[in-house]
């Protein structure tokens, strides 16, 4: 048999060019799959908890798009569905930042080199108005290509064609095996992919509220936030205009973001990033809410002897501390997440946001000690806690640390 050697012509790098690079950005997502999900919670216009499942299925589409074409078994049909999906994401895209949204494509994946461009809304339209026009090229020249013979087609070289231009059973059959295997191999990892989000996600909020704790010390002489008078016991206060009642003198853990929301907020005292996202996906009424679940360090507002069991005496150790006192800046939090869905108590990750403004997930046999008995003080919590948690109630306060 007689075989027609292959010499790609302009239409072929047309379209092979746009579809190499959307392979390359589905394979990078499906690397990282968690941190992409994380990237599209910047997406208002995604309703909340959708991010994962988003995620996976523009990386599903992604490859489905491009595989068939490289494997030889779609000439026509992938090209026109990337340029469907470049024109859909476009049109989202466009559309967030002219809603006034800041949102971030994550459309490379792990290939941080381009991560800047992501952020240039002119230059990602750019890129895909270019992948589209190219794609739309070669189709055309492809078509036209078609209708007269070319240097290697069967035509002119007296050979008759033997394939049909629609799929045949056989190639059928290969790409419905190979949709059963990416969908096998993308189901498992949807909710460790939700999770990875989240905790992502998480930790972005808790490196911006630890860079607002640090800006607040520049502002007030090195002292860290502290709003409520040390003889608070369930007493109405106003915070930001509000009024509410104050369960006691530590309640202020769970209360500081309305404390700081128009100082450092731009008066956003239901902002968003306030609450976890797994909080925002479950939709428990957040936008209502003056609490938080990111919960400010007990052992800011006291005195480092509070903190150890043979000087703790009582409120009168009750004080703001100072940013000079830390002693360990990089292992000290100011905030604390926990991962309360994880149900195996080894693998329960605490999310932390330290004094030095990093955030980092640590897993529970790396956290140090705390003080056993939590902020109780002639058999009153305070607002407190009664029990030692991770982060909140530091041996030697400040000046100590929570994490290995």
């Amino acid at each position: 048999m007689l075989r027609v050697p292959f010499a790609p012509d302009r239409s072929w790098w047309l379209i092979a060019v746009p579809l190499a690079a959307m392979l390359v950005a589905g394979v990078m997502k499906a690397i990282d799959i968690g941190s992409f999900a994380a990237q599209l919670t910047t997406w208002p216009l995604i309703p909340r908890g959708w991010e994962p499942g988003v995620a996976m299925a523009v990386v599903n589409l992604e490859l489905l798009v491009t595989v068939p074409w490289f494997l030889g078994l779609s000439r026509t049909a992938s090209p026109v569905g990337a340029v469907v999906l470049l024109v859909l994401f476009s049109i989202a895209y466009a559309a967030h930042h002219l809603l006034g949204h800041r949102v971030s494509c994550g459309c490379f994946g792990q290939l941080r080199m381009l991560e800047a461009l992501d952020h240039q809304a002119p230059l990602v339209l750019a890129r895909n108005a270019l992948l589209t026009l190219m794609l739309m090229t070669g189709l055309i020249l492809g078509h036209q290509n078609r209708g007269r013979p070319g240097l290697n087609t069967p035509a002119r070289c007296g050979i008759a064609p033997t394939r049909p231009n629609a799929f045949t059973l056989i190639e059928s059959l290969m790409l419905l095996a190979i949709i059963t295997i990416l969908i096998a191999l993308t189901l498992p990892s949807i909710g460790r992919s939700r999770d990875g989000a989240y905790e992502t996600a998480s930790l972005s909020n808790l490196r911006q509220h630890a860079m607002v704790f640090d800006l607040y010390t520049s502002d007030y002489q090195s002292i860290y936030p502290c709003f409520l008078a040390p003889d608070t016991d369930h007493e109405w206060v106003m915070l930001s205009g509000i009024g509410l009642e104050a369960r006691g003198y530590f309640s202020q853990d769970a209360l500081w973001a309305l404390a700081l929301a128009d100082q450092y907020y731009e008066g956003e005292k239901y902002s968003r990033s306030f609450h976890p996202p797994l909080v925002v996906a479950r939709d428990d009424g957040w936008e209502r809410s003056w609490f938080t679940e990111y919960w400010y360090s007990s052992a800011f507002l006291a005195d480092p002897s509070f903190w150890q069991y043979e000087t703790r005496t009582g409120p009168e150790q009750w004080r703001p501390t100072r940013s000079d006192e830390v002693n360990f800046p990089s292992q000290k939090a100011i905030l604390w997440q926990s991962l309360l869905d994880s149900r195996d108590w080894r693998e329960i990750r605490n999310l932390f946001g330290f004094v030095d403004g990093s955030a980092r997930a640590v897993r529970a046999q790396d956290v140090l000690p705390q003080y056993t008995f939590g902020t109780v003080t002639n058999g009153s919590s305070q607002g407190g806690s009664t029990r030692g948690l991770p982060g909140m109630y530091t041996i030697n306060g400040v000046r100590g640390r929570d994490v290995k």
